[in-house]
Parts: structure tokens; C-alpha cells; sequence
């Protein structure tokens, strides 16, 4: 029953009480006041458990990316996204339109917006089209996954990386090679919460085992810092 029915069937019985004997009427009358007040109660509590539900609303990974803040000079720089357009911001910018229309979130860009790894290590060894002077790369090994593992081996020794931060469980053979390697806390040593890479319409959390073992920390941080380093 929607409020407008609500109040025209309460008023339609306030009528057929007025009909009524004095004594059988008073009581009805004062019910029938105390259910109008009960409403009213009741929409303010919805009103205001609806202003929290909004408040404390899930913000999808999408939500955080904040690409918009990339300025539409700036995204042909990519490496690569003159030659593979689908997985980069030409391809994206295609997309993005439609998904926002008919999910109302903005579209995710996690594993859609990334530099071709081989492009990345030719770019650093050859400094063209520009200088890539400095990398993180967090929960990976390069070393061991990327292709041809000498040219990923020399464009990490290379000059031309000025600065390479890792974070990451382990020391990995990726790692060994960092300026900077950042001990990062592990799915049982932080509280989860988890959209699927933002490729889902639900979320699956859950709390830490255990408190963060030494200096380990959540990535988080790591992004946090920076991000507000650089704004």
C-alpha cells in the first residue's frame, strides 16, 4: 500500500467512526490517531535508515579509479594504445558509455587498461616514445611470469629505471632486484570485502585471521599515501 491509499483509507475510516455513538466513537478516534502517528513514526525511521543505507553504500572498485581525473591530452600517451586499441583507452572510451548507461556505476578499467608487459620493458631499454624512469609492481613476479625473462631481466637492471619499489608477501626473485620492497599484508592478515575485480553485482567479504605479522601491510595504504602525495 502506497501512501496515498494509506491516507484515503485512513481517512475513509475516520469518517465511518464520526458516524458512530459517542461512546464507541472516542476510542475508535484515538486508535485511529495513534496509527496515523505510528505512520508517520514509521516513514521517518525509513526516511532516516535510508540516509545511512546511502551513506554507508558500497563504492565499487570503479568508483575509486577516478580516470576522469586523467586529463584527455594525457591518455594517448599510453603505452600502446596506438596499436592495441581494445585493451586500452581508445577501446575503453568505446565501451564505457553504454555500460554507464545501463549500469549506472562507471565502467571498470581493471584488466582493461594496461600497457602491453613487453611494450613496457622495450620502452624502458629504449626510452621511446618517452623515459619510463621508475615502477611498482605489488603481489607479482615478473621474472618468473612475463615473457623472454632476459629483456625483463635487463630493462629491470637498466639505468634507465631510475626507481623500482616492489610490495609484495615474499622476497621473490623479482623483488631481490627492487630499490624498495614494501612487506605487504596477506589475504588472512586483512579484513576482505570484494566485488570480483568489479566484474560482479554482488560482494564477498570477511574479517583477518590475524593481526599484520612485522611491518606488513595492506596495499592499501601503499596507493593511499601516494595518491595523496601526488594530488
Amino acid at each position: 500500500m502506497n501512501e496515498e491509499t494509506f491516507q484515503r483509507k485512513l481517512a475513509e475510516l475516520i469518517a465511518e467512526i464520526g458516524t458512530l455513538p459517542a461512546g464507541e466513537r472516542d476510542k475508535l478516534e484515538l486508535l485511529a490517531e495513534e496509527t496515523r502517528e505510528r505512520h508517520r513514526q514509521l516513514k521517518e525511521t525509513v526516511h532516516s535508515l535510508q540516509e545511512s543505507i546511502d551513506f554507508v553504500r558500497l563504492r565499487r572498485d570503479s568508483e575509486l579509479e577516478l580516470r576522469d581525473m586523467l586529463p584527455r591530452e594525457q591518455r594517448p600517451k599510453q603505452i600502446g594504445s596506438d596499436r592495441f586499441k581494445l585493451m586500452t583507452w581508445p577501446g575503453y572510451e568505446l565501451t564505457a558509455g553504454p555500460y554507464e548507461k545501463f549500469y549506472k556505476v562507471p565502467a571498470p578499467a581493471i584488466h582493461r587498461m594496461g600497457a602491453p608487459a613487453p611494450l613496457l620493458w622495450r620502452t624502458i631499454l629504449s626510452q621511446k616514445p618517452y623515459p619510463i624512469t621508475a615502477m611498482i609492481s605489488w603481489e607479482s613476479n615478473p621474472l618468473m611470469w612475463a615473457a623472454n625473462t632476459k629483456m625483463v631481466y635487463d630493462a629491470m637492471m637498466s639505468p634507465n629505471l631510475e626507481l623500482y619499489v616492489v610490495n609484495e608477501y615474499w622476497m621473490t626473485p623479482t623483488a631481490l632486484m627492487a630499490d624498495y620492497v614494501l612487506p605487504v599484508a596477506s589475504w588472512m592478515e586483512r579484513s576482505y570485502l570484494d566485488t570480483i575485480e568489479d566484474f560482479a553485482d554482488f560482494a564477498i567479504g570477511g574479517e583477518k585471521a590475524v593481526e599484520p605479522l612485522g611491518e606488513r601491510k595492506e596495499d592499501y595504504y601503499l596507493w593511499q599515501g601516494l595518491g595523496r602525495r601526488l594530488v
